[in-house]
């Protein structure tokens, strides 16, 4: 790795410190918008051909349906700790702990490589975004109310239950036997 990327990065580590993962957001795109699932072929650090400023270069590759092996890319910046907010959700949401170090980012750079995702791709105006959520989120999500709800159901069929018991336990005489205390 060039000496000066890993000094400009020695340079964020203040704000690396300071910043909590966001999930993804920022990104170009070649596909329509949606939600797909992805892999990472690419995670790249490099400064950007017209500002100069480091940044990470990904790429996703469409896993399935009309899309599928279409790349999409994402290009986020490290020059604020906005920025490197959401870098720290990208590769958390890749099931890859952020480094504590920024200067050991692009080791964790290459664990994030051939890890799955959601991408969510959205045109907001001229800009098109991209979020990288961790791989199965959204269906984790809808999972999560379906149990509620199945939960709900069975609540609702005990207490119906209990109340039938307590019913058919008025109509019975109650018998306590007694215990033997040794002494």
């Amino acid at each position: 790795m060039a000496d000066s990327v890993l000094s400009q990065l020695k340079g964020l580590s203040k704000d690396w410190h300071r910043v909590k993962p966001k999930e993804s957001g920022g990104g170009f795109q070649r596909v329509p918008d949606g939600n797909y699932q992805v892999i990472c072929k690419q995670a790249r650090l490099e400064n950007a051909k017209s500002s100069g400023r480091l940044q990470i270069a990904w790429m996703f590759r469409v896993l399935s349906g009309d899309q599928k092996g279409k790349p999409i890319y994402v290009y986020q910046g490290l020059d604020s700790e906005n920025n490197l907010s959401w870098v720290k959700g990208v590769i958390k949401a890749l099931g890859v702990e952020p480094p504590n170090v920024v200067t050991n980012l692009p080791s964790r750079l290459e664990k994030c490589l051939e890890k799955k995702a959601n991408a969510t791709c959205a045109t907001q105006g001229d800009f098109n975004n991209t979020y990288i959520t961790a791989w199965g989120s959204s269906k984790k999500a809808e999972d999560d109310e379906d149990m509620e709800a199945l939960e709900d159901l069975e609540d609702e069929e005990d207490d119906e239950d209990d109340d039938e018991e307590l019913e058919e336990e008025e109509d019975e005489p109650v018998v306590r036997k007694k215990k033997k205390v040794r002494r």
